[in-house]
């Protein structure tokens, strides 16, 4: 089994945009639908649907993680292999845009793994103004987008109304960047920057506080959830990202730092 993917354009640049890793998210797959019929100026458009045997069952995956799987294994699990197979057009991008959704009351996030002057242009022609940056060499380690020079996931949460719509926009920002659609693409330099630093480990029963939201700071010191009743009490503080429905199993978070940045592009 190969990932599904077509190609529309031909030349440079090339941009990808890979829908579904994770066979739950069907978003991905709709937004590939949707950039079936765009009239590109220039350029080459892959688009790819990446584990179409989970997006039939619905579920995150079928052996192991796709997103943690790369650059893969020509004889490892389902996933690796498929991943095994992406790598190699995935590197021959100049800009790859991965599209995820998430159970977190969010409502957009940027994620990257890598700064660069050219990926920060990217960033910027992307109407969201929150952006996680998740060191590859850590919790990073096996993702998609660190096969690519320039890779960012697009995350969608539950408080997006409408996140066919807003992903759409949003991919089509990064081809206007590239020059790739008619009209010259929106500057959006001001961004909040999430540094990643690790995953907030909860023991099991672990029942998170509910008044915890993303993005707003845990101070040392405050209650987080309990455990069979028993209070559990943050030991640091930080910057949550993915709590509550969204947050990975055995965590209460990813713990971030924030920086507000501008942009230099």
């Amino acid at each position: 089994m190969q990932p599904k993917y077509i190609t529309i354009g031909t030349g440079d640049p090339h941009i990808i945009v890979v829908g579904c890793l994770h066979g739950d998210e069907p978003l991905g797959r709709d937004v590939v639908e949707q950039l079936k019929t765009i009239e590109l100026q220039k350029g080459t458009l892959t688009l790819v649907v990446a584990h179409e045997a989970a997006l039939a069952r619905n579920v995150r995956f079928i052996e192991t993680d796709m997103n943690r799987a790369f650059p893969g294994r020509p004889d490892g699990a389902l996933e690796e292999r498929l991943a095994y197979e992406l790598t190699p057009l995935l590197r021959s991008a100049d800009c790859v845009v991965d599209i995820h959704t998430t159970r977190s009351a969010i409502d957009a996030l940027l994620i990257i793994t890598e700064r660069t002057k050219n990926g920060d242009g990217v960033l910027a022609a992307i109407d969201v103004p929150k952006v996680a940056y998740i060191d590859r060499a850590h919790f990073g380690k096996g993702g998609m987008i660190n096969e690519a020079q320039i890779g960012v996931s697009l995350e969608y949460g539950t408080a997006e109304a409408d996140p066919l719509s807003r992903a759409y926009t949003d991919v089509v920002s990064v081809l206007s960047h590239f020059g790739m659609t008619v009209g010259a693409s929106d500057v959006h330099k001001e961004k909040e920057l999430y540094t990643i630093v690790k995953a907030y480990s909860v023991p099991d029963g672990f029942v998170h506080n509910e008044a915890i939201r993303d993005f707003v700071p845990i101070r040392k010191g405050d209650q987080v959830g309990t455990v069979d009743g028993v209070p559990i009490i943050a030991s640091e503080s930080f910057y949550p990202l993915f709590v509550g429905n969204g947050r990975y199993t055995g965590t209460l978070a990813l713990c971030a730092d924030r920086t507000d940045i501008t942009l230099e592009v």
